[in-house]
């Protein structure tokens, strides 16, 4: 029997080790609130740093037959060797907007960008643990940088990006091109990033002409709603190019100019054209370019436009304005309409409480979400209106980053100009972040006058064509001086730390 006099003192080191323990699991959960992802494989075995090789096994007269009609954006089943290990009865297909129809457009080239999705046939396969990533084929940039440099800074500044790597792609064992590869926005990154898969992701596309990723849009022939004062083209008629470069203009409708010429804009040289730019009429074989904010010509895609001065998009010809009309279905007008400039949600403005108003942001959901999802956003982005509890809805430290790295690489097709999309809501718990996609028109890539332009693009009012009012995320934000303040810190430590260390 323990004698009495022990007693107080295995009582008093009882009590001090309990202490600690109860500390240690505090200090525990702290850290897993912090850092709550979850390590893949796939983040050594895919995007280790190396340039990732990847031989595509398909049967050939599937291949050139889903090249062939890539419009469709429909997957066919391939074996896919990468970095030397086999995955069997993987889906590919074609993706993109602007690119995907530049590249159907274009007779010389069949380098389209691809989305590869290992469960698409074989339920629970992965790559390392990856349901699926695309491959971009960074059309319009000579550097083959831009879009990597971009995706480099949001990662440096602290957002929750995507993995990212180049690639070198062959097709049965044939070279097929050096490509950008990017971790989609699916259950894997959700458990990589944030531990689970509780999240909902909606890939806003205000813009969108045709499919979304894995969300397909019924095929069925009809022709859907025109925006008001806008005439449906006729079968063999005019079809708006996907990101084109142009702006629709504001309450005017389409007015083509008399003679099926082109009209230019009415402002200066190396300007935006904002509202000036009308639509050419259909000219054939003639092929339209947009340089400089004004509207060019060139013969058969060979590059001599009209244009003086620097281009505004990269040198790429726009796509025939020919339409797609086939079996009665008129082109690639999406599930948004031909909206832009924000409508139908892409600019976070609160409208009402209908689940329609915002049909950029839930059209486009990644998965499944319901009705009280959608709740959550529409409450959230209430709340942004009027610019109260801002961090209860928003989680604002990361939103800060997002904005400081997204003024640094200057990307208008985007929400910062009328476009207002090409990027990611996640919401978890009635809390929403931004999450950058699609920076191929970095760096003034798109909508830009001028190399000074670009430089010059303002920090306190990173907008373009919109006031900042239109773009109340970063409006708000930016109304507060704290937050104000620390947006100014991360776009030093970009600047500082980045560029001016030489990393």
């Amino acid at each position: 029997m323990i004698q009495s006099k022990y007693i107080n003192w295995i009582t008093a080191v009882a009590v001090i080790i309990a202490l600690i323990a109860a500390l240690l699991l505090i200090n525990l959960s702290n850290a897993e609130t912090v850092n709550s992802g979850t390590a893949q494989l796939y983040e050594t075995k895919l995007f280790g740093g190396d340039i990732i090789d990847i031989d595509i096994i398909a049967d050939q007269s599937d291949w050139e037959s889903m090249l062939e009609n890539a419009m469709a954006e429909e997957y066919i089943m391939v074996d896919v060797v990468i970095n030397g290990t086999k995955f069997q009865n993987v889906g590919i297909r074609p993706k993109g907007n602007s690119s995907l129809t530049q590249v159907a457009q274009d007779s010389t080239t069949d380098r389209f960008s691809f989305r590869l999705k290992f469960d698409e046939y074989i339920k629970g396969q992965t790559c390392f643990g990856l349901d699926t990533f695309v491959v971009n084929n960074m059309l319009g940039d000579n550097s083959y940088m831009k879009e990597y440099l971009s995706y480099d800074i949001f990662n440096y500044i602290g957002v929750d990006t995507p993995l990212y790597d180049f690639a070198n792609i062959s097709v049965n064992g044939e070279p097929w091109g050096l490509y950008l590869a990017i971790e989609a926005y699916d259950d894997s990154y959700l458990s990589r990033v944030y531990g689970d898969t509780a999240g909902n992701l909606y890939n806003v596309k205000s813009m969108e002409m045709g499919n979304n990723d894995d969300n397909r849009v019924p095929n069925n022939g009809q022709m859907p709603d025109m925006p008001d004062g806008v005439q449906p083209p006729e079968r063999g008629g005019i079809q708006l190019p996907n990101n084109g470069g142009f702006q629709l203009p504001d309450n005017e409708g389409m007015q083509p100019p008399a003679n099926g010429g082109v009209q230019p804009p009415d402002n200066n040289a190396g300007q935006q054209s904002g509202n000036d730019v009308r639509l050419p009429q259909d000219n054939g074989s003639r092929d339209m370019q947009i340089r400089n904010g004004r509207w060019g010509q060139n013969q058969q895609h060979s590059g001599d436009a009209n244009t003086q001065g620097n281009q505004a998009m990269p040198n790429q010809s726009m796509p025939n304005m020919r339409s797609e009309a086939q079996n009665g279905n008129i082109g690639r007008f999406g599930r948004g309409g031909m909206g832009g400039r924000g409508s139908s949600g892409g600019d976070l403005k609160y409208t009402d409480d209908n689940e329609s108003s915002y049909s950029s942001i839930f059209n486009n959901a990644i998965g499944k979400t319901t009705s009280a999802d959608h709740q959550r956003v529409i409450k959230a982005l209430k709340n942004l209106s009027t610019g109260t509890d801002l961090e209860t809805y928003f989680d604002v430290d990361k939103i800060l980053r997002y904005m400081a790295a997204h003024t640094v690489v200057v990307n208008l097709d985007s929400y910062s100009s009328n476009m207002a999309q090409n990027y990611y809501i996640y919401e978890k718990n009635g809390k929403i972040t931004i999450l950058p996609w699609d920076y191929n028109f970095s760096f003034g890539g798109f909508q830009s006058g001028s190399a000074s332009d670009v430089v010059n693009f303002p920090i306190d009012t990173p907008v373009s064509g919109v006031s900042l009012e239109d773009r109340p995320l970063f409006a708000k934000l930016l109304e507060n001086e704290e937050y104000k303040a620390r947006y100014h810190e991360y776009l030093n430590e970009i600047v500082n730390g980045y560029f001016s260390d030489g990393k």
